[in-house]
């Protein structure tokens, strides 16, 4: 800490503001700040950025003092941003032992580098404990934010998912219906991710979701049908269930071929909006339309 506020002071022109916000613990409510680094801002493989906390309020080990890992500057670079997972375990630092308690007076500042490790415990008065956050990157180098989004993260969730049930589905623990839902999910993750980063195939791929749904459907009534039809010749099973399972593999199998008709049909469409631009719209008090584009 000492080595980068005494950089920082004595450097302050050659700094950038990057980022501000004001946080408050709330009182009495048990809520915690929990371990965590703040989010990269630089390329920290050429630059360092700093933060600065300044508390409104005295801090002290009743109203969430924040806790800091000695030598946390010396960390690994990674990347740190919206939904990207830790690069360590939380759990290390759930009860603090492992971090030092910094007590501040209202208005001092803390000045650390974002890689270093650092939580607040429950404030336990009557009062909230307001501060404010500073994020400060060298004037010559260029401020990142990394997000790891939604679409991308459902998708690491189903493919690792389907990864275990495959190791299981491989060693007979699971059925082979469960393989096939795990599979179909990381289709239409995928899918949904596609459809996030193209939002000029909007109505193909809203389809395209519909009719991967449709064959997950066919799949499962598919796998149905056949462990009916086993159950039945092991006496397990009657012929009207068989003659049910048949019918819902119909409806599934007719369900596939309307969305399919429903791609084919977006696609088209899809197609003519990427050569002729956004819709015009109709000029309500005349005969003539609109181009969105051109109206000012």
């Amino acid at each position: 800490i000492r080595k980068y506020s005494s950089s920082f002071l004595t450097s302050i022109a050659i700094w950038l503001l990057a980022a501000a916000s004001v946080t408050v613990l709330p009182c009495s409510s048990g809520v915690t700040v929990p371990a965590h680094q703040d989010w990269t801002m630089v390329d920290e493989t050429r630059f360092r950025s700093v933060n600065i906390w300044v508390p409104l309020v005295d801090v002290n080990e009743d109203n969430g003092a924040i806790h800091l890992l000695k030598g946390g500057q010396s960390l690994p670079t990674c990347i740190r941003g919206s939904h990207i997972p830790v690069a360590f375990d939380p759990e290390l630092f759930q009860d603090h032992r492992r971090l030092t308690e910094v007590c501040m007076k209202a208005g001092e500042a803390l000045i650390y580098d974002p890689r270093c490790i650092h939580a607040s415990p429950p404030n336990r008065t009557a009062l909230p404990r307001l501060a404010a956050g500073l994020a400060c990157i060298p004037r010559e180098a260029t401020p990142l934010h990394h997000v790891f989004d939604e679409a991308t993260r459902r998708l690491e969730r189903a493919r690792q998912q389907l990864e275990g049930t495959r190791d299981l589905f491989q060693r007979g623990l699971i059925a082979d219906w469960q393989l096939a839902q795990d599979r179909f999910a990381v289709l239409i993750a995928e899918r949904e991710l596609e459809l996030a980063a193209n939002p000029t195939r909007h109505r193909h791929l809203v389809s395209s979701l519909e009719l991967l749904d449709a064959q997950r459907r066919v799949e499962m009534a598919q796998l149905n049908l056949r462990q009916t039809t086993n159950m039945n010749n092991r006496g397990f099973s009657s012929l009207s269930q068989i003659d049910d399972a048949k019918r819902e593999l119909s409806t599934a199998e007719s369900a596939v071929a309307t969305a399919q008709a429903k791609v084919d049909a977006a696609a088209k469409l899809d197609a003519i909006d990427k050569t002729t631009g956004p819709p015009r719209e109709e000029d309500p008090k005349s005969d003539k339309t609109i181009d969105p584009s051109k109206d000012k």
